[in-house]
């Protein structure tokens, strides 16, 4: 008798009511991992646009302070990182030179917080850049160095004559929210789904019967 009742307790997998509560639960958490993922890509694409906005911003700051008071690269970048520290940024005014060959070995203007040898990249690099415009400049992401406890989002912003901006901003805050908003959509759509499993598990064992 023990056996027959702790048998009855046990639910029956091949139950219609169980096939049913499986495949609802299955096609529920698909459906909010793909609107959970189009909101965190949709989330971080804003969040990038709004980010390189800024890096085109600081940049413009140091070519107009270099243009409208006649003074050095390195004058003109400080200034304009003095101008902008919640971003923290990095400033590196790449000369080209004439030919394309010297792209492999630049003048490089650096602030003082810039270390020699530091954010400087291959001839390739800078030859692509050379060949955008100020509108759309060349983007990439390399790790902090030092410089950020993650990676830095780097621009490279084409200047007449052969001269290129360079603007280095960390990613710090940018992956920071995108942390936490990964972690907030994750508790949410456990939950989320804990709720709305329990009603579909209510719904479906009522209307069978």
């Amino acid at each position: 008798m023990v056996t027959g009742i702790s048998l009855k307790l046990i639910p029956k997998t091949s139950s219609l009511a169980f096939r049913l509560t499986v495949w609802y639960i299955v096609i529920l958490g698909l459906i909010t991992a793909l609107a959970g993922a189009f909101l965190y890509q949709g989330y971080r694409k804003g969040l990038m646009s709004e980010f390189d906005g800024h890096l085109s911003e600081i940049a413009e700051d140091a070519v107009e302070f270099k243009q409208r008071r006649s003074v050095t690269w390195e004058e003109a970048m400080s200034r304009a990182e003095a101008r902008h520290p919640n971003e923290s940024p990095v400033l590196l005014a790449v000369v080209l030179g004439g030919k394309a060959e010297n792209a492999d070995k630049p003048e490089v203007h650096r602030t003082d917080q810039v270390q020699e040898n530091v954010l400087i990249f291959s001839g390739d690099v800078y030859r692509r850049a050379d060949k955008r415009d100020w509108d759309r400049p060349l983007y990439v992401t390399v790790p902090g160095n030092g410089l950020a406890r993650t990676s830095l989002r780097v621009a490279f912003f084409p200047v007449r004559g052969n001269t290129i901006i360079q603007v280095a901003v960390p990613l710090d805050r940018i992956n920071g929210e995108l942390r936490r908003l990964a972690l907030i959509m994750a508790l949410a759509g456990l939950i989320l789904l804990s709720l709305a499993s329990l009603g579909g598990v209510f719904i479906i064992r009522k209307a069978l019967r």
